[in-house]
């Protein structure tokens, strides 16, 4: 019998699947007991961190795509996950209102910034190492200082968002949000710089290009948006860019190709300069919350509610399963 399991996050655009499908239930490679909601590499590309539903961080060896480490702390389900720059450090947003950081080497509890009122459910690290940015359902994005301490409450949109992230330069933060809005806030200020309005929904996902010159945002009107970051102004448009929302997106290194993942349970890759799609990477059996580039663009990281991590090599589209291993 299909089914839909409340967890008690907000699982919006959940598939209905049959839990004992064999496909999803025998998959012998990355995965959780839970749903998982964000994926990142580490600078040098050796290992990647997994955060999940069921409250745990994991670190894996991507030699061997075993787990070395279970990071434990949070008191609810881990909605995002970063590295620092330098590889030395973790930061997570947590259900439990909380960020954490974390050392990696040994992996153990750094600190804890507490002081949003609700759900943190996105997380950004500075270029520079020195500053966490976090979104949250309660309308708000904070910038923390590493060390702990907040730096400014950024205060704008109107309702939970969903996706914050970084320029490369530096100079800007991109929060987008329910209300359907994305805002480009000063990094070192944090005022307000542009509030970008064309999503017909909420806006789930955000992301730059390489140069910083373009932001990119997805979200549940199933478009993909391109725009210019210094002006405001939207650029470019992909239509029914998915069957259902656009839940995740990320650009590669060089800059060349847009991931995005849909909740239609597949993974688009898009040519960046054309917009046009070079392939569709199939596996998953639910919504795909998280793809990430490796830092050498040749491996694509992918998380889904169905629980489980996949690896993709960019080049052929193809998934790497252990047995490659």
């Amino acid at each position: 019998m299909a089914a839909i399991v409340s967890l008690g996050w907000p699982a919006t655009h959940v598939i209905a699947q049959n839990p004992r499908d064999p496909a999803r239930v025998n998959f012998p490679g990355m995965r959780h007991f839970r749903p998982v909601y964000d994926v990142a590499f580490s600078p040098d590309g050796k290992t990647l961190a997994s955060a999940s539903l069921d409250s745990s961080i994991k670190i894996w060896d991507l030699a061997t795509l075993k787990a070395t480490a279970t990071l434990t702390g949070h008191g609810d389900g881990v909605g995002a996950v970063a590295f620092t720059p330098d590889g030395k450090m973790l930061v997570s947003g947590s259900l439990d209102s909380s960020v954490r950081t974390w050392t990696t080497s040994p992996a153990a509890t750094a600190g804890t910034l507490a002081g949003h009122g609700m759900y943190v459910v996105a997380i950004a690290v500075s270029p520079d190492g020195k500053t966490i940015a976090s979104g949250s359902y309660d309308k708000t994005v904070r910038l923390w200082n590493i060390g702990g301490g907040t730096r400014a409450t950024l205060k704008g949109h109107t309702d939970t968002i969903y996706c914050v992230a970084y320029s490369p330069d530096g100079k800007t933060v991109a929060s987008g949000s329910h209300d359907g809005t994305v805002i480009l806030w000063d990094a070192v200020t944090g005022k307000s710089l542009h509030q970008l309005k064309g999503h017909s929904g909420p806006v789930e996902c955000v992301g730059y290009s390489h140069d910083s010159r373009t932001l990119v945002s997805g979200g549940e009107d199933r478009t993909v948006r391109f725009w210019d970051a210094d002006s405001g102004r939207q650029t470019r448009l992909i239509e029914s860019a998915h069957e259902k929302v656009v839940k995740s997106l990320a650009v590669s290194p060089d800059g060349k190709t847009l991931a995005t993942g849909g909740g239609d349970a597949n993974i688009t890759l898009w040519d960046f300069a054309t917009g046009d799609p070079r392939a569709t990477l199939r596996g998953h059996f639910n919504v795909v919350y998280a793809v990430r580039f490796s830092p050498d663009g040749k491996t694509l990281a992918s998380c889904c509610f169905d629980n489980t991590i996949r690896l993709w090599k960019v080049k052929t589209g193809k998934s790497i399963s252990p047995s490659e291993k």
